[in-house]
């Protein structure tokens, strides 16, 4: 059989050949590439080599054949003209050829020769064809009708076992593959099976697992950071709302709440305008812990992230918001144990992380942040009318802007936190702001409010103002006393508060607008504390309002200590100003203009090397609630005077001095005292620290005895004490203290 084709194989080159069969015209050769058609190649006659444009890919199958011209004939003779022998072989080639090409294209009826490419009946049938017998025979239309109306018979099919009289068809493993699966196969979860490991697990549909966590991204968000998927949120949030229990079940006296997570994963998601969570009881939004949350990019913070009321339950985990107005502005509607949680939450350029609107809608609420982070653009992280706020673990950055990072209405506490201060000296700027504001324009004194700080570190940085300013005035009920302010085991570093209001004469990490309770420090630290106007505690000169009688500004001894050390180191500097007689008060019902832990001022008197100390005291005999005995020890100390023996030299008294109500002509109050230790000091003993006298008044001498006076029985009491003294010192100690109206716990 003549050779009329021959298939390359590509090598990456661009030339093949010789070409191994002969031909008339080059037009006569022609080449597919994988079985396209190519012309852009030359055949160089003379060697028979071909040449491409470009080389053909590797591995490519390059076919050559010869397809000769028989439109005509190669030579065509007329009547009369001369034979040529050449024209006449030119004729038989050309026949020749095309005899060999039919040949070589011919379908053999003995089967012998396979075809190099698809049979094309062109839409006409192939008949009498027999039934198969191996796996690549065609197939008859009888042989289709008999299987498909006696079904396929048992036993390996290939990929596909058959069983159960062709009932069952089981895929073999590891058939279906990823690259076996088309891109647009359209399986419904519904239609593939999970099973859990583990004893019990049972078998549920993929449809059902993935339904446990509704994904924002279910809905169509993006999170390109671009695109807006606000509306893409609120479908996610709705369909989790929906799927939640809201149910009340017999036995229970409250309503059940709860529903799956809305899921963000990892993105930027941008906010247009505020998701409603209005009415939906339970609330979870969770991200992966790479998702910023962001509102409009225009720079004006003016989109909310959510709002909404009646929400018991709110928790958020793990996602980052940022240039919002308000972030949370909602409420729980004021139900039963409602309980908002926020972990591993950060924000930054928003003006207000979270407002519960009111008192009214908000009171009977919990909310807690745990972890989270609220960085320098925070203008106020709350403003809270509710039960109980806690912070655990978290940087809390003030703004430098007038205003507070928290405006609350609760009981308020922060155990370990960080606060952060801005640098700013601005007035009006406070950690927390607590109030009796009930956020709609009134007021509410509700009891239990307070204010309590635990193993946190507070630091000044180029200013800060105090971290707490009180504002919430003092209530006394029969069973509690409120609002508490109390510091245990923190760290306050370089503080030296800010004034917070203009003007005004002092400042300090306390400020109290209103009288509160107590003030508690319990194991703190102190670094360069205070100013000539910066404290542990100050007040605002507008309150001018007498201190209730149970005020305390109560420190430990430790914390006591390292204060005074602080402080001391600059004579101007003083723990506290106007308030100093209410910090560690040995007996805050009854002195008063005292210093603090029952120091007593000493000035000088008239009388050369003498000094003298003045205090106030409330003797309560006119109001049975505050019946005291009046006992006291009192300890004097003085210094020796450069002229008179040495001023190294000192020495001390110790007394007690009680106060009686006698009646003689008229009704009384008498002082006296008892020397108990002391002696004289110096050369000679000269010197001493011995009473001179101890009177009523404010004078340098008085009367031992004062007529009873108003309801208040307040009186000033003075000891004039001291020989040739320069410096003196006064302490009273109580020998017996009593709070007020626990009288009858000692009575017999």
């Amino acid at each position: 059989m003549a050779l009329t084709e021959i298939t390359y194989t590509g090598t990456g080159g661009v030339t093949f050949g010789p070409i191994p069969f002969p031909y008339l015209e080059e037009s006569d050769v022609l080449i597919t590439i994988n079985g396209t058609a190519t012309t852009a190649f030359t055949i160089d006659n003379s060697t028979k080599i071909i040449t491409f444009s470009s080389a053909p890919a590797n591995g490519s199958a390059i076919r050559v054949y010869r397809n000769t011209n028989n439109d005509t004939l190669a030579a065509t003779f007329v009547s009369g003209s001369a034979i040529r022998a050449a024209d006449l072989n030119d004729n038989f080639t050309q026949n020749l050829y095309v005899i060999q090409e039919i040949d070589n294209n011919a379908i053999q009826t003995d089967g012998s020769k396979s075809m190099v490419g698809n049979l094309n009946m062109g839409s006409n049938r192939i008949t009498n064809i027999a039934a198969p017998t191996a796996d690549t025979d065609a197939v008859n239309r009888t042989y289709v009708n008999n299987i498909v109306a006696n079904g396929i018979g048992d036993g390996d099919k290939g990929d596909i076992i058959v069983s159960g009289s062709g009932s069952t068809f089981t895929i073999d493993n590891s058939v279906i593959t990823n690259a076996k699966v088309n891109s647009g196969a359209g399986i419904v979860s519904s239609k593939l099976a999970f099973t859990q490991s583990g004893t019990g697990a049972m078998q549920r549909t993929v449809e059902s697992k993935l339904q446990d966590v509704v994904s924002v991204k279910d809905f169509g968000a993006v999170g390109d950071g671009v695109t807006d998927d606000t509306a893409a949120i609120q479908a996610a949030l709705n369909r989790a709302s929906a799927l939640a229990i809201n149910s009340q079940y017999a036995g229970s006296s409250i309503f059940v709440n709860g529903g799956p997570s809305v899921f963000f994963p990892i993105g930027v998601y941008r906010i247009n305008s505020a998701i409603s969570a209005d009415q939906m009881r339970h609330v979870r939004l969770v991200g992966d812990g790479k998702v910023l949350l962001l509102g409009n990019t225009s720079g004006t913070k003016t989109t909310n992230f959510m709002t909404g009321g009646n929400i018991r339950y709110l928790s958020v985990q793990n996602i980052h918001f940022q240039n919002f107005d308000t972030v949370f502005a909602v409420n729980s509607g004021n139900l039963d144990l409602a309980e908002w949680d926020f972990s591993r939450v950060q924000a930054e350029t928003v003006n207000k992380f979270l407002d519960t609107n009111s008192y009214n809608t908000s009171r009977s609420t919990t909310v807690s942040f745990r972890d989270c982070v609220f960085q320098y653009d925070v203008i106020q992280v709350a403003r809270a009318f509710c039960d109980n706020i806690t912070l655990h673990s978290c940087w809390i950055s003030s703004s430098n802007t007038s205003t507070s990072a928290f405006n609350v209405n609760s009981l308020i506490s922060f155990f370990g936190c960080m606060f952060i201060p801005a640098g700013s000296t601005s007035t009006n700027r406070c950690v927390v702001y607590l109030t009796n504001d009930n956020g709609s324009g009134g007021t509410v004194n509700d009891v239990n409010r307070g204010a309590h700080f635990a193993n946190c570190r507070m630091s000044n940085e180029g200013g800060q103002g105090p971290i707490i300013v009180n504002d919430f005035p003092y209530v006394n009920t029969t069973n509690c006393s409120t609002p508490n302010i109390t510091f245990s085991g923190c760290s306050l570093v370089g503080f030296t508060p800010t004034a917070y209001e203009s003007g005004n004469s002092e400042s300090g990490i306390v400020y109290l607008k209103q009288w509160p309770a107590s003030i508690t420090y319990r194991g703190c630290g102190f670094a360069t504390l205070g100013s000539t106007n910066g404290a542990i505690v100050a007040k605002s000169d507008a309150l001018t309002s007498s201190a209730p009688l149970s005020f305390l500004i109560d420190l430990d001894d430790s914390t006591y200590s390292n204060a005074q050390r602080v402080v001391g180191e600059l004579s101007s500097y003083r723990i506290a100003r106007s308030l100093r007689g209410y910090i560690r008060n040995p007996d805050p019902h009854t002195l008063l203009n005292i210093l603090e832990d029952g120091h007593l001022p000493v000035v000088a008197t008239a009388t050369s090397g003498r000094r003298k100390a003045s205090f106030k005291i409330k003797t309560g005999w006119n109001t049975s609630d505050y019946m005291t005995p009046m006992s006291y020890f009192l300890f004097l100390g003085g210094q020796g005077t450069t002229s008179f023996n040495d001023f190294s030299y000192a020495g001390a008294s110790v007394y007690l001095i009680s106060f009686s109500g006698i009646f003689d002509t008229a009704a009384r109050v008498s002082v006296s005292s008892t020397k108990l230790h002391g002696q004289g000091y110096g050369i000679s003993s000269g010197a001493n620290a011995d009473i001179v006298s101890i009177h009523f008044g404010t004078g340098d001498t008085g009367s031992t005895t004062i007529s009873r006076g108003s309801s208040s029985d307040i009186y000033d009491v003075t000891v004039a004490f001291g020989t040739n003294i320069l410096q003196g010192w006064a302490r009273l100690v109580p020998a017996f203290r009593k709070p007020n109206r626990y009288s009858n716990a000692f009575a017999g």
